[in-house]
């Protein structure tokens, strides 16, 4: 059989500017796989894709503008993390 792939996780990490932990926090990723995600209590969605993946997507939550996303799993880097801030929508 051929060797495993290895593979890169990503943490991502979604606040507001007041640093305030943004749960329920919608992330849909585009590339390198279309898939859905739901942040936890803590604003936090693990993501795991193959090591020298190319991720992109978008993050929504109401009442905060959406927030486009890109970053690289470089290879031979098996876990990261990457905060997300997200911009309140006036009132």
């Amino acid at each position: 059989p051929p060797p495993p792939v290895p593979l890169c996780r990503t943490l991502l990490r979604i606040r507001n500017s007041k640093e305030e932990w943004l749960s329920g926090a919608e992330v849909k990723v585009n590339t390198p796989f279309q898939h859905r995600y739901s942040a936890d209590e803590c604003g936090r969605v693990m993501i795991n894709v193959k090591s020298g993946s190319d991720v992109k997507g978008t993050v929504t939550v109401d009442g905060y503008h959406p927030r486009e996303f890109s970053f690289s799993c470089p290879q031979g880097r098996n876990e990261q993390e990457q905060l997300l801030i997200l911009e309140e929508m006036a009132k």
